[in-house]
């Protein structure tokens, strides 16, 4: 009986983590699509990648996990491109993007 309540908790802790980084692969989908938007990009396959997990040492913060994604975009559709997307940290990450175009500012008109 305790090897089966050891079993039953582990599979619970599992599908935990397993849900908590799913939820953390959606909320980088919809930055990810966002700043696509943000720059008239087209994201392709509408989702993305994990490239790497590293535990990184963060003074007090102690362990951090850093996580590094990539996804394709286009241009004008006939072209694919790769980006990257680093994410610091679990609870609150920050997110990180390179391979992006930069954001052009909108045109000036001189009346």
């Amino acid at each position: 009986m305790g090897s089966a309540a050891i079993s039953l908790a582990l599979l619970a802790i599992v599908a935990a983590i397993w849900a908590h980084w799913m939820r953390l692969r959606e909320s980088i989908v919809a930055a990810c699509r966002a700043q696509c938007k943000q720059r008239d990009l087209q994201l392709l396959d509408d989702t993305v990648c994990l490239r790497s997990i590293r535990l990184r040492r963060f003074g007090r913060a102690g362990l951090i996990a850093v996580c590094r994604y990539s996804f394709d975009f286009s241009v004008d559709g006939a072209d694919r491109w790769r980006a990257t997307v680093t994410v610091t940290g679990l609870r609150h990450p920050r997110i990180r993007y390179t391979g992006l175009p930069p954001i052009e500012p909108p045109p000036t008109y001189l009346h």
